[in-house]
């Protein structure tokens, strides 16, 4: 396959990717700018890579991998840079919203469908940025431990264990809410 193939392949299946890509970068990131960044650096390492890509594997799961890398490379050359909130800027925090929304009924979530999404998400975003990714990666994006664990370059006992954590943290901030809805759930469920 000649280059210009493959550019056009590139595009056409990427491009219907990049929304989750931005999802996921500005979880991680908390900040529209600093996501849009890592997004196109990640989708420059994808292009330049492209070629090393087994199609007919799960080109999302590939792409959040390269993502990640991304993310923890640019935290370990730049631990002093401060970082935002997210609550500074209120369309991308409106778009994050929308994408959670749809997302709210799955599992574990339907006991929770009411609850306010915006809670939902400062939850999530106060938790530790560890915890954060996991509990993004795998219950947002729905990858198996074992896809987190190679994307994080950790071991899958150490994605379980983070991802227990997360849950815990989140449950102990949403379970006023959730009784507030007459849910009846309690730090400790």
């Amino acid at each position: 396959m000649d280059g210009k193939d493959l550019d056009e392949q590139f595009v056409s299946q990427v491009t219907p990717l990049t929304k989750q890509l931005h999802s996921l970068a500005y979880r991680l990131t908390r900040n529209a700018a600093d996501a849009d960044d890592l997004v196109q650096e990640t989708l420059v390492r994808a292009h330049d890579k492209f070629d090393q890509f087994e199609q007919g594997t799960n080109l999302l799961n590939w792409l959040c991998k390269i993502l990640s890398n991304q993310f923890l490379n640019g935290l370990r050359a730049q631990k002093s840079r401060p970082q935002l909130s997210g609550a500074e800027d209120p369309q991308s925090r409106e778009d994050i919203q929308a994408n959670y929304a749809p997302l709210l009924p799955s599992a574990e979530d339907s006991s929770i469908g009411n609850l306010e999404v915006e809670e939902i998400v400062d939850a999530i975003e106060h938790l530790p940025e560890e915890q954060r990714l996991v509990v993004y990666m795998a219950d947002v994006q729905g990858l198996p431990y074992k896809e987190i664990a190679e994307a994080l370059h950790i071991p899958p006992g150490t994605v379980m264990s983070r991802l227990h954590r997360g849950r815990k943290q989140l449950r102990k901030v949403l379970a006023p809410l959730a009784n507030e809805y007459g849910i009846g759930v309690t730090a400790d469920d």
